[in-house]
């Protein structure tokens, strides 16, 4: 990113005025600010804005910021209290919002949190906030985090009902989406609820309701009723994760629900003896690493392998880990995940430019209480044993070496697959007929994977599927007719795959199909058997394909058919063999 701001820089030459912002700067970037500065310097109509929260010296002249004024903050809180749409609201007199900005220091996500608990709310309300917040006494300016503690453990039901969720958050790095995918999945293992992320989502509107994360839709694909929420993101701002770890490093290291490490170890982590008494002790004993009462891990490192200081970690109570890999093409699974006999969800995801090499992934046969595996932007070797995973996820990752050319037996490897889900893999083209054997599978999405040209013959074997997703796959032009041996099958998308043609002439034996989505395809006629399929109830295709079911529609008297808006520039795009994918 910064070599690619500096190209643009270089790329406007020294005539044009630039007006360039760093907002929520860092030190470590202090070189791509001076870089930017020599730049400036033969540009003398140019101009460079650092914010930071930290004080950066040698930039040039610097102004200390301060919170809102009372007048700008008094409006924020009206803004952010008014309830939406047209509803009709009182606000208390100003004398009361101006105690409550008070009250969070002038700092506008603490006004913003307030403002959205208030909304709508009974004067009687607002005056018991303000008293309550107003009991947690005043602070210095500077004191950011205060004061948005002091806004939230006064929101009702906070505590109690949503402090866990949003201390999850905290899990990923900062200034990096969070999928809401990879949430699903760490909830449904942590707090036994629903596979289909309806739970998930009712805590993650909540949170957003209360402006803590911020939903970001990338792009539709399929249906929110359909549960699908593989382009769902959350952006959180820094100052929140702060807040989420603060809640989280409560009490001593080793007893947190929660632990976030990084290369350097947390404060309180004890410290490794030298003794020789001790290691033969430990030895002696079979205790050789420190015991973690963690259920959730989550380890950020720029290094191959895990820092030194927490390779003997034993975190045998964690459900759940989190591997974010930083500056790196090669990474090996650390070896302290052998101890790890409750682990039920593993995200790991590499943030190099490259893709980053895994090593060691048959460490991960010997977990027997892995359920669920969620790879982004890494290469995968050939799979091994996972006897127990029943969700495999690969999100921008290279898997031909998985798949293609992989030699294992898929139905004794992944005997209790059932949700296989492979986006924006760009070196995927085919999948093994091997993967037909999983029985167990019940969805299947293939999504923004522009080289994969088909499913194979002998996909109908897999008689439990439920979901067949083929979506914005440009080279996809094969739909094998012995999918209409898929006797569960409800939901068929096939959408925004351009080179599509036909569909199978039996399509009519699929009894249970409920869902077809087929907009973006270049499928210019529907066979006859299309009529005996009873059990259907949308189509969503477009323009072009929408007269296709004017005759089908008058013999199912519950078929509804929607026509959506083709994106014209992306189908081109798709057309054309585009390679670019989302990060």
């Amino acid at each position: 990113m910064a070599e690619q701001l500096l190209e643009e820089l270089r790329e406007k030459g020294n005539n044009e005025a630039v007006f360039l912002v760093l907002d929520n700067f860092e030190p470590g970037f202090i070189g791509l600010v001076k870089q930017c500065m020599n730049w400036t310097s033969s540009n003398p109509k140019s101009r460079i804005l650092v914010i930071s929260r930290v004080d950066i010296p040698d930039l040039g002249t610097r102004e200390t910021m301060t919170p809102l004024g009372e007048d700008d903050a008094i409006e924020l809180l009206r803004h952010s209290a008014k309830p939406i749409g047209t509803t009709p609201f009182n606000l208390p007199e100003d004398s009361i919002l101006r105690q409550v900005v008070r009250s969070c220091g002038g700092f506008p996500l603490a006004i913003i949190i307030t403002g959205s608990e208030l909304r709508g709310m009974p004067v009687e309300i607002w005056k018991k906030k303000w008293r309550e917040l107003s009991r947690k006494g005043d602070y210095p300016p500077s004191e950011a985090l205060t004061y948005l503690h002091n806004s939230l453990i006064v929101l009702n039901g906070f505590k109690d009902a949503n402090d866990k969720f949003f201390m999850d958050l905290g899990s990923f790095p900062e200034n990096q989406v969070i999928p809401v995918t990879a949430l699903i999945d760490m909830w449904a293992e942590l707090y036994e609820e629903d596979d289909d992320g309806i739970d998930a989502m009712n805590h993650i509107h909540q949170l957003a309701f209360m402006n803590l994360v911020c939903k970001v839709v990338q792009r539709r694909i399929g249906s929110d009723e359909d549960n699908c929420y593989n382009n769902h993101i959350l952006a959180q701002h820094k100052i929140l994760r702060e807040l989420a770890n603060k809640y989280s490093s409560e009490g001593h290291v080793l007893e947190r629900k929660r632990l976030i490490l990084g290369n350097d170890p947390p404060q309180g982590w004890p410290q490794r003896t030298q003794s020789w008494f001790y290691y033969f002790l430990s030895h002696l004993i079979g205790s050789t690493g420190q015991r973690i009462a963690a259920r959730v891990l989550s380890i950020s490192t720029d290094q191959n392998v895990t820092p030194d200081w927490c390779d003997n970690i034993q975190p045998t109570e964690a459900v759940v880990l989190v591997l974010n890999i930083f500056k790196t093409s090669d990474y090996t699974l650390p070896k302290f995940m052998k101890s790890m006999g409750n682990l039920k969800v593993l995200i790991l995801t590499g943030y190099a430019y490259c893709f980053t090499e895994l090593r060691n992934l048959e460490l991960l046969a010997s977990l027997r209480s892995l359920k669920r595996i969620r790879l982004r932007h890494v290469s995968v070797p050939s799979l091994c044993d996972l006897k127990n995973v029943t969700k495999l996820s690969f999100y921008c990752c290279q898997v031909k070496k998985a798949f293609e050319d992989s030699s294992i037996e898929f139905s004794s490897a992944l005997p209790k697959l059932e949700d296989l889900n492979i986006e924006y893999c760009i070196d995927l083209i085919a999948l093994p007929s091997g993967l037909c054997s999983v029985v167990s599978l019940k969805k299947l999405s293939i999504i923004s994977c522009h080289k994969f040209t088909g499913l194979p013959q002998e996909i109908g074997r897999l008689e439990n599927l439920e979901l067949l997703r083929i979506s914005y796959c440009a080279d996809f032009e094969n739909l094998p007719g012995s999918i209409t041996q898929m006797s569960h099958l409800s939901i068929l998308d096939i959408s925004h795959c351009v080179s599509l043609r036909e569909i199978p002439d039996k399509i009519g034996e699929l009894q249970n199909l409920r869902k077809l989505y087929m907009t973006g395809c270049s499928i210019h006629e529907m066979p006859d058997s299309a009529m005996k399929l009873e059990h259907l109830e949308v189509v969503i295709c477009d323009d072009c394909t929408s007269h296709l079911w004017e005759v089908i529609s008058s013999g199912l008297p519950n078929l509804n058919v929607n026509t959506a808006q083709t994106d014209i520039t992306l189908n081109w795009l798709l057309g054309s063999g585009f390679q670019g994918f989302i990060l």
